[in-house]
Order: C-alpha cells, then structure tokens, then sequence
C-alpha cells in the first residue's frame, strides 16, 4: 500500500492532492497496432449487469471496469467508491489512469469530453437524423472524441496489462460510438432481466427515507416508467447489435445466474479465451477489483450467486400482469411468462 501523496487532474488541469491507496504494477509496453477488445455489456439498469461484468472478469487478462461511461462523475465526487473500496478520485489506479489520459490527449478537459459523450453516447441521439453518418472519423467532432475514448482505454490496458477490458455502462449509443472508434474492437452482450424484476428493484431504491421531502417523492418514477424505459433501451440493443461487427452475445439475467458454467463457457468463447469453470472461478470474484461506478454490489465479493425473483412474492397479481402487458411483445420476443 503507498501513502504517498500525488498530483491528480482536475477539470481544467489544476493540480489537486490526493492519497493512493494501492501500489500500482509497472506500465505495460502493448501493440498499438492491434485492436483493443472491450465487451460492452448494453441493456437497461438493475438488469444484473455489475454481476455479469465481474463474472466476465475473472478470465485472464481481463479487466471488469463497471461503468466506464461514469468515470469522471465517479471521480469528480466524493460520494462515490471505487470497488476496491477506496473514494473513487482518491483510488491510486484510477488516478494513475487519469493522469496518463489527460497527458496524452492534447489540450484535455473533462469539459470537453462530457460534451462528447453527450452527443455521441446518449439514448437520445440514435433517433437523431443522420447520427450513424456522424459516427466516422471524417467528422471533427466524433476524431475528437475517437481520440478521447481510445486514449482512456489505451491507460487502462497500459496500467492493468489487458487485453480485453469490460465495460458495462450499458447504453447502446455508447455501444455504437466505441465500434466506431478506430482501434477498439467491441463485443457486445445484451443483457435483459424480466421487466418486473428490474421494476421491483428500482422501487427497493425509491423507498423514501427521513426527511425527504415532497420535491423529491415527486421525482419518484411510476411503474409504467420504468417499463417504459426497459422497453425503450432494449428496442434499441435489437437494433445496434446487428450493426457492430464482430461476435456478439444475447443473454437473460434469469438464465446467465442459473447456469453459471455453460455462461462461463459462451463468454469464452465471446472473447477468445479458454473456458473456466465456476468453481475454478469463484475465489477471483471474492476479490476486489475496480470497478468505479454501477451497482453497489461492485463493493462486496461475490459469495454466491443465485437468481433473486422477489419480485414474484412482493408484487400483487395485477401488478404483475399490467407490467407484463405493458411490454408484451419484447417480453414474449425474451420468452418471459405471464
């Protein structure tokens, strides 16, 4: 562990402290010419995705990121964690990673690179006109933010020595942008949890606590939001899975946490490594990683792993079947059951 003291970016480049936490391995000399793997789980929140990301990085030369996407709102924070338990600006690797970013992308700013996913990673922008046209090179705007992305990857590849790194902020505009990225070889795994699970799981969020006030009850989303939401970002994974080249993999929560060793085998197969069983893998997910943002679950080791279906003794009958109904035909697409 060191304790000494460093220097780390701020948003326009002043020198704030902070205390490092973890010894950090040597940098790693890598091939620039070759593709970057990064496996890009998309789907909706509260699908199960922190799991999957860290279930995918116990394969060697592997490294599981959480929501990459949400680095710099992790690291800008001082309410948010790294993995390896250590506030997420003050963690010793991902400083080190946003030292090495920022010196080398000419005239950095996170400013400037939040404006770029804004445009480029947002749900929003695939029903934009012309979007797709806009996700080449030739475009200023996107070269910029190619530079960005490929340069933030190429300080966690250096700095972890991967060869695949994971990545689960779950947009699929993000999915699309980071194909289009020369240099990045994306792999793309829907992830889809029946719609009710992923409804009772946000509302476990939503439970108001002491001394909310209305302003924020107000804020709480209803039912119909939430699968509308779910609906609305699966639509689209359907519709930018088929346009990112390369190998691609669908998966349910429900059937990836009752069968751990036949989804050990497909991701092995989905990155190009030898297959692990679950029991060969279970001491690596007792261990901490970094994953900086994403579910709280990053923050504990995984002990086991089950498929959690509370939602079927805590929803009434007609919660069930409205939610159910609402989604029909991508529920009946996922084969879900009423």
């Amino acid at each position: 562990m060191s304790n000494n003291t460093e220097p780390a970016l701020d948003d326009f480049g002043a020198n704030v402290p902070f205390s490092g936490h973890h010894t950090m391995p040597p940098a790693q000399i890598r091939d620039r010419h070759k593709p970057l793997m990064v496996v890009y789980i998309a789907g909706d929140g509260r699908s199960g995705s922190t799991l999957l990301d860290r279930l995918i990085g116990v394969y060697p030369n592997v490294f599981s990121c959480g929501e990459l996407g949400n680095l710099l709102q992790s690291t800008a924070s001082s309410e948010q964690f790294c993995a390896c338990g250590a506030q997420a600006r003050d963690c010793g690797f991902w400083v080190q990673v946003l030292q090495r970013w920022s010196a080398s992308v000419p005239d950095f700013t996170e400013r400037e690179y939040r404006s770029l996913q804004r445009r480029f990673e947002r749900l929003r922008q695939l029903l934009r006109p012309g979007f797709r046209r806009e996700l080449n090179v030739e475009n200023p705007r996107f070269a910029r933010y190619a530079e960005y992305t490929r340069s933030l990857f190429d300080a966690i590849a250096d700095l972890s020595g991967a060869e695949v790194i994971v990545d689960s902020s779950k947009s699929p505009a993000r999915a699309l942008a980071l194909s289009r990225v020369p240099g990045i070889e994306v792999r793309m795994l829907h992830l889809v949890r029946d719609v009710r699970g992923v409804a009772y799981s946000l509302r476990k969020l939503q439970k108001p606590k002491p001394g909310e006030g209305l302003l924020v009850k107000l804020r709480r989303r209803s039912n119909l939001r939430f699968a509308g939401t779910w609906a609305v970002v699966n639509y689209f994974c359907e519709k930018v899975r088929p346009i990112i080249p390369g190998p691609s993999m669908f998966t349910r929560y429900e059937d990836y946490t009752a069968d751990l060793d036949g989804t050990l085998t497909t991701l092995a197969g989905l990155i190009g490594r030898d297959r692990l069983s679950y029991a060969a893998s279970a001491e690596n997910l007792m261990k901490q990683g970094h994953q900086v943002a994403g579910n709280d679950a990053r923050l504990r080791p995984v002990q086991a792993i089950s498929t959690d279906e509370v939602w079927r003794r805590q929803f009434g009958f007609t919660l069930r079947k409205g939610l159910y109904v609402l989604v029909l035909p991508l529920m009946l697409r996922y084969r879900y059951r009423p």
